[in-house]
């Protein structure tokens, strides 16, 4: 019996370690397989090593759980020292954990540096010059035309006009060549199926190249579509179901309302997606309606579980599912009076002038979603409990099976497509748009929202700097709802700082929820860890929670146990609002005068003694707190409330006055507006 007992502790000893280990092979592209010898492999979380003579390689990950998911770091040379590159990078994005011992190896495809370049270029010059004739032959016929001396100036701004628009309309198919170019350069023609090694063979000889390039890509959503990266399966099946391009098709997982035909985007920056204008569900509804269902993993399933249940930790762990049920495709006709009523959004313009990239969507993918979700072995009982408590207040229930589902009865849009929009003025004494152009905006990859911090270009720097972050997410006052999003922003927030080098404060993590009763020691227990360190380096504490401003500037942390009224117990702020307005208005009897500077001055005395309030913690204490450590220190509060430079930025990014909501209702009459204002001011 002891026997058994030793051998079967033996059993989960090994796999429990084995799961702990990332294995894989990385070998050249287009060589017959040929290894890759002697190049470096390392991740966050895991040790170095070096690839043996076959190509192969095992990680030992000792702070990473079986299911987490982990970014390899390939060396830029082999053991010749000749430099290299990875090939599919996209395979690094999905490395996990492996649950079992069984798992195939990790393929990962290098090419000699610059290789691949070279053989883009050469597939791009290939490409391009059929369509470079194409447009030369547009621009031709249209410039003979522009010659005639009959030509009125109406017409003759037409022409000139079209004469733009087609020289736009070549940039954008060179873009898109540019794309495709690559793409091919990173086949690897070892795993392509026959007929895509033949079509690129005809590519290179210049035979019959639109029909080799349509074999390709249609090849190459084959195998997408076989792969692990389910959410570009799902763009897929949306194309082949509604015969449209895929590379059109942008992902609205978890489902952003008012992305409807007509509604306008704007990206300030890379990754960055805002709506600029809402538009609501047609009253006309497509007759076509089809059902479909998918797995989702990768990013789509990381935010879905973010954003709808705020546990961004545990959607490692997790399998997801979607069904959708009555699948509609909206469209809008790209005709005249479309670009029209662009043309009369004068807010679109400013947009555009300012580098916004606005977009109109002009196809949206409406569906009525119902979610599934399965744990794997690896999640612990307690987070499948949080999880199912979370799904269960937004209307999720439990299976015999034991999954989750979350269904959904009204409909929503889980994709769209949209055009990038660039006003034209024909003439130019005039100065305003006569006109306006529309390009297919291409989605690269996933398109996801989701932040990586790997993606911010960190390096590690001074290790020996220590952060702490610390976060509420449950509430028993009737005035501050619960926070679902709490646990994913103080796990992005680590990861940067793991990202940058920095290291835990404590290996333990804090209580989780923040009270009245544990702030304080918790607070001082950071400060007296990091007295301890020898090396005097910078510290940064970042918290995430409500907080709430006082009439005098204190900023207060909201605790758990908080069960005030925040109007009565610290009053509205009136100090930056109202009656510093009336104090600048010219016809105030006190207009003009310094009065205002003489409150700056109180307001600065007071808030370094705040007011005591149960439940309610100053954020000049945390200050006054690590003060004393007598170290570098940084303190990052990460919650909401009114402040006058959202509204600037709200004006930089061209937003509406509410920000990222479109409006209130107006049937309420004029007035309604103005309740809806105050209820917001009293709010913040």
């Amino acid at each position: 019996m002891k026997q058994n007992l030793f051998t079967t502790l033996l059993l989960i000893l090994n796999t429990a370690a084995y799961s702990q280990k990332v294995q894989g092979v990385i070998y050249f592209q287009n060589s017959g397989g040929k290894p890759a010898v002697g190049v470096q492999v390392s991740a966050f979380g895991c040790d170095t090593k070096y690839t043996q003579s076959n190509g192969t390689f095992i990680l030992s990950c000792p702070e990473r759980r079986a299911g987490q998911k982990v970014k390899l770091i390939i060396g830029s040379s082999d053991s010749s020292s000749k430099s290299i590159e990875v090939v599919n990078t996209a395979a690094l994005e999905l490395v996990r954990i492996p649950d079992e011992a069984d798992t195939e190896p990790l393929e990962i495809i290098v090419c000699y540096a610059g290789q691949r370049d070279q053989a883009a270029m050469r597939y791009y010059g290939i490409l391009s010059k059929n369509t470079n004739l194409e447009y030369d032959r547009k621009l031709q016929a249209i410039e003979l035309q522009l010659k005639k001396n009959t030509l009125d100036a109406e017409e003759r701004r037409t022409l000139v006009s079209q004469i733009e628009a087609v020289k736009n309309q070549r940039d954008s198919a060179m873009v898109k060549l540019e794309e495709q170019a690559l793409l091919i350069s990173s086949i690897n023609q070892d795993k392509a199926s026959e007929e895509v090694k033949s079509a690129i063979q005809q590519i290179e000889q210049e035979n019959n190249i639109d029909a080799a390039l349509s074999t390709i890509l249609k090849g190459i959503q084959k195998d997408d579509v076989s792969g692990t990266d389910s959410s570009r399966t799902l763009r897929f099946k949306l194309a082949e179901l509604f015969d449209r391009p895929v590379d059109l098709i942008e992902l609205n997982l978890p489902p952003a309302d008012g992305r409807y035909p007509g509604a306008v985007l704007i990206s300030p920056g890379e990754g960055q997606t805002l709506v600029m204008k809402r538009e609501k569900r047609p009253e006309t509804l497509p007759k076509a309606r089809l059902r479909m269902s998918a797995a989702l993993n990768g990013s789509s399933q990381s935010e879905m579980i973010n954003k709808i249940l705020g546990n961004r930790t545990s959607a490692d762990n997790l399998s997801v599912g979607i069904e959708l049920d009555d699948l509609r495709m909206f469209e809008v006709d790209l005709s005249s009076s479309f670009k029209k009523e662009l043309l009369k959004e004068k807010s679109i313009q400013q947009a555009e002038k300012k580098g916004l990239n606005p977009r109109a969507i002009v196809r949206a993918y409406e569906a009525k979603i119902n979610y599934s979700i399965q744990k794997n072995s690896s999640l612990s009982g307690d987070i499948w409990d949080k999880i199912r408590k979370d799904a269960t207040e937004i209307g999720g229930s439990l299976t015999k099976e034991g999954s989750i589902t979350i269904k959904s009865d009204e409909p929503c849009v889980i994709a769209y497509e949209s055009v990038l929009v660039n006003f034209i003025a024909n003439n130019l004494d005039a100065g305003n748009p006569d006109d306006v152009l529309l390009k297919e905006y291409v989605v690269s990859g996933e398109n996801s929202n989701e932040i990586k911090p790997a993606s911010f270009n960190l390096y590690p720097g001074n290790t020996a700097v220590k952060y702490f972050a610390w976060g509420n997410s449950n509430y028993e006052s009737e005035y501050f709802g619960n926070l679902k999003l709490i646990d994913g922003s103080i796990d992005l927030f680590s990861d940067v700082m793991i990202h940058a080098g920095a290291t835990a404060l404590f290996d333990t993590p804090p209580p989780s929820d923040v009270t009245s009763d544990n702030i304080e020691n918790v607070l001082k227990a950071a400060a007296k860890q990091i007295g301890k360190q020898k090396r005097k380096s910078l510290f940064v504490f970042y918290y995430a929670g409500h907080a709430v401003a006082g009439p005098n500037g204190h900023l207060y942390l909201v605790m758990k146990d908080y069960r005030g009224n925040p109007v009565e117990d610290i009053g509205e702020n009136y100090m930056y609002g109202l009656s510093r307005e009336q104090l600048n208005d010219p016809g105030s009897p006190m207009g003009g005068s310094n009065i205002s500077d003489i409150l700056d001055v109180v307001n600065a005395m007071q808030t370094v003694y705040p007011e005591q309030i149960e439940g309610l913690y100053p954020v000049s204490k945390i200050e006054e707190i690590f003060r004393g450590i007598k170290v570098p220190f940084v303190i990052l509060i990460d919650a909401c409330y009114s402040h006058s430079q959202m509204s600037q930025l709200r004006q930089q990014l061209t937003l509406t006055n509410e920000g990222d909501y479109y409006g209130p209702e107006i049937e309420g009459g004029p007035m309604e507006v103005r309740r809806y204002a105050a209820a917001i001011h009293r709010f913040g």
